[in-house]
């Protein structure tokens, strides 16, 4: 019996001191197919002391009563979006400030985009990045794009790989300033 199944049934998580390869466990919420799991999240404190955020990840079947309870419980009207945490306003939402114009000088971009193994030969990697550029440029994606509130996909090969260096080095910086790097 190798090490990895010993650990598996002694109920031990994998990724436990000792093992040369650790990985965290995957969020529930994300590895959740059937939709059964609420997520709640806080940004509270994390980029000012007195910027309180909070936020929900509920099943799509939830999403309308959980805004119609928000609404309740609060007083405040059922939109729940105060600021666009992007540089500037949201196509999809036209009219919510973003959070500079606020004064919070804050940005929290999300953004998609796929990964090749290590080792993909050239022509697989242009492959694919020629197949994602069709792909974007298709009007059958366009319209599911926007109907499910998605902003163009605007970087591809090389130049998606420096933003995503440029990123991660960002990530790294902010982590470390707000003490919450290695």
């Amino acid at each position: 019996m190798n090490g990895q199944n010993e650990r598996r049934r002694s109920g031990k998580i994998r990724g436990a001191r000792g093992d040369p390869n650790p990985r965290p466990p995957a969020a529930l919420q994300g590895i959740d197919r059937a939709e059964r799991v609420i997520y709640v999240g806080t940004l509270t404190k994390a980029m000012f002391p007195g910027l309180r955020l909070g936020y929900l990840v509920v099943p799509s079947a939830l999403a309308e009563a959980f805004t119609v309870a928000r609404g309740l419980s609060d007083g405040y009207p059922p939109s729940t979006t105060q600021a666009a945490l992007a540089d500037e306003r949201l196509p999809t939402l036209p009219d919510v400030p973003t959070a500079s114009e606020l004064g919070y000088d804050v940005e929290w971009i999300v953004w998609r985009g796929f990964y090749a193994p290590d080792g993909m030969s050239s022509e697989a990697y242009e492959f694919w990045v020629a197949a994602l550029q069709q792909l974007e440029a298709s009007r059958e994606w366009r319209k599911i794009r926007d109907e499910s509130g998605l902003l163009p996909l605007g970087l591809f090969g090389e130049e998606f790989e420096r933003f995503v260096d440029e990123q991660v080095g960002s990530f790294a910086e902010l982590s470390e300033t707000i003490g919450v790097g290695d």
